[in-house]
């Protein structure tokens, strides 16, 4: 359930507040998704603005909107890319 979150949000291009992002992947820990976030390093796509306190989502096309996902469920599985 938490990929679908994640593919339905980063599908938006939009700015999202950590809590509401964390909130919609089923109350993950907000720490996870800043790790994910720094650990992709590609502000192009994904960005976190620790000020704000803020997700940042890009525009993505089908296929980096796919590879994202995968990458976010790796992410939560073995807590690495």
């Amino acid at each position: 359930m938490r990929l679908l979150g994640f593919e339905k949000l980063a599908s938006g291009g939009k700015s999202y507040k950590i809590g509401e992002f964390c909130k919609t992947l089923k109350d993950i820990d907000p720490q996870v998704v800043i790790d994910f976030i720094k650990a992709v390093d590609n502000d192009m796509l994904i960005a976190y603005d620790e000020g704000k306190g803020q997700v940042v989502v890009y525009e993505l096309s089908g296929p980096e909107l796919e590879i994202m996902a995968r990458q976010f469920e790796k992410w939560l599985r073995f807590g690495r890319l």
